[in-house]
């Protein structure tokens, strides 16, 4: 069966997802192809933070702050409620990196993110969970949380009802490059279509092969730990030193075992509406491997317990681990490409959620000849390529 659609987009994960959905909203005949079912991949295997107070000062933090802002109104668009809730997120510091955390938060304050700024006594006041090797905080009052899976069928649900073809179970084998086209040969059939946009994921460099494209984006584990219902923090609580695991600063960071400097652990405690928590984060390479590892999970719960203490008395019952598609820049590319008509949207790593709805607009107004909503050279492909 040989089909025609404008526009394919290859991955029915959040990101995705998020362009189908934006792309028929604009009024283009868009297929969504996705190898097994809608989210089986990196996006339910994390947890929903969206956060701007991870991110790096300058361009990042413009995008997300952009991308954040765009959640109250989808939320409103959308007929499924993917429990999208902004009431902050509290990253904690230790006196030594007590200046570093001064200058980061000043930094994006200047750039106009919502932060504030809170003493040994404030913080404590404000989470009196926290242990005593907390002297200080950072309050960022844009960011929440989303239920992932449920926000990935949401934006599913809402491209179908703009037209958008859904083919599950659909594994895409070889793409022919014609003239001013393509034919995507799947197990389900052939398209023919003028666009592609490869937003696989981790298996995105398998896509871009089959037209000649070294896609530079590798999968990075992560786990998380899952407690029993329990006393919850008010907020997502994240260290410091996440952004020196996030970034691969050298820093040295207070109580941190070989295990975690091995693995990149740093602590991140997500309270959620079912009364219990997620617990990370990790980062190590490990191929396409997603077992949980026990080092992972002892290091995890061990940095978890020295800011919040009283974990130590709660039960984990269950660990699962995730493959982030990761980049060297620690950027995502979403982008046009050498080939005409072939778009990559992959490498957000662990940003892949927060940074879902603004990839899926910038993306359409790339393939539909818009002005972008944001200056798109920072995420081009063209940095990976030779000069």
């Amino acid at each position: 069966m040989r089909r025609y659609t404008d526009t394919i987009v290859i991955g029915g994960g959040i990101i995705g997802s998020a362009i189908a959905y934006f792309l028929s909203k604009s009024g283009q005949k868009v297929t969504l192809v996705e190898k097994k079912d809608i989210c089986s991949g990196t996006s339910c295997k994390c947890d929903g933070n969206i956060q701007a107070g991870d991110s790096q000062p300058g361009f990042d933090s413009a995008f997300v702050q952009m991308g954040i802002a765009m959640f109250d109104q989808i939320q409103g668009e959308l007929d499924i409620d993917f429990k999208w809730s902004r009431q902050g997120s509290l990253m904690i510091f230790e006196e030594n990196e007590e200046e570093a955390a001064h200058e980061y938060a000043a930094a994006q304050i200047e750039q106009g993110l919502p932060m504030t700024i809170m003493n040994r006594s404030e913080v404590h006041d404000f989470e009196p969970l926290l242990s005593d090797v907390v002297a200080g905080g950072i309050f960022t009052a844009c960011d929440g949380r989303v239920n992932p899976m449920l926000m990935t069928f949401a934006l599913v649900e809402g491209a179908k009802r703009h037209g958008a073809n859904i083919c599950l179970n659909t594994e895409v084998n070889t793409i022919i490059r014609q003239s001013n086209s393509f034919s995507v040969i799947t197990d389900s059939g052939c398209f023919n279509t003028e666009k592609i946009i490869n937003a696989a994921g981790i298996w995105s460099p398998a896509i871009g092969k089959m037209i000649g494209l070294d896609i530079p984006v590798i999968p990075r584990q992560g786990q998380i730990l899952v407690s029993e219902q329990a006393v919850l923090p008010k907020v997502t609580i994240t260290e410091f030193g996440y952004l020196m695991t996030k970034y691969s600063k050298a820093f040295k960071r207070n109580g941190a075992t070989d295990d975690m400097e091995r693995f990149g652990v740093a602590m991140v405690c997500e309270p959620t509406e079912a009364g219990n928590m997620l617990l990370g984060s990790s980062r190590r390479f490990s191929g396409y491997d997603t077992k949980n590892s026990h080092s992972v999970m002892k290091a995890i719960a061990q940095r978890a317990c020295r800011y919040l203490p009283y974990l130590s008395h709660i039960n984990m019952i269950r660990s699962y681990s995730g493959l982030r598609p990761y980049t060297e820049a620690h950027r995502a590319i979403i982008s046009d490409t050498p080939v005409k008509g072939f778009y990559i949207a992959a490498g957000h790593e662990g940003g892949g959620i927060t940074q879902s709805l603004i990839t899926g607009r910038l993306m359409t107004d790339l393939v539909c000849g818009l002005q972008p909503c944001i200056e798109p050279e920072p995420l081009s492909f063209k940095r990976f390529m030779p000069s």
